[in-house]
């Protein structure tokens, strides 16, 4: 995992960036966070109160994007892997009721 991290942090993000030729906020929105901004906006939308203004971000919701977006776009189809990885060769090592492993 770290491995994989420190390839993505030093070697894939900065190539994307330098490849895309656009300035970082507009690479940030529609490279790295693609898809996942808007989605972490609208969930942050829903811990507004009703007296706050709805066209005014909050001094938090940009932090929140950032976690949101780097959790569910990077961190977790990372571990998913892992963990499909992990339990196909724990399976293949000692197979389930002693059936053959390709089954």
């Amino acid at each position: 995992m770290l491995v994989f991290i420190t390839i993505e942090l030093i070697v894939i993000f900065p190539w994307s960036f330098i490849t895309s030729e656009a300035s970082f906020n507009d690479w940030y929105d529609n490279v790295a966070m693609c898809s996942v901004k808007r989605i972490g906006f609208s969930m942050s939308k829903l811990a507004r109160l009703e007296e706050d203004d709805p066209t005014q971000k909050l001094w938090w919701e940009n932090g929140f994007v950032a976690y949101f977006g780097i959790t569910v776009k990077y961190l977790n189809p990372f571990i998913l892997w892992f963990v499909l990885l992990y339990s196909i060769i724990g399976n293949m090592s000692s197979p389930y009721g002693g059936y053959a492993w390709y089954w």
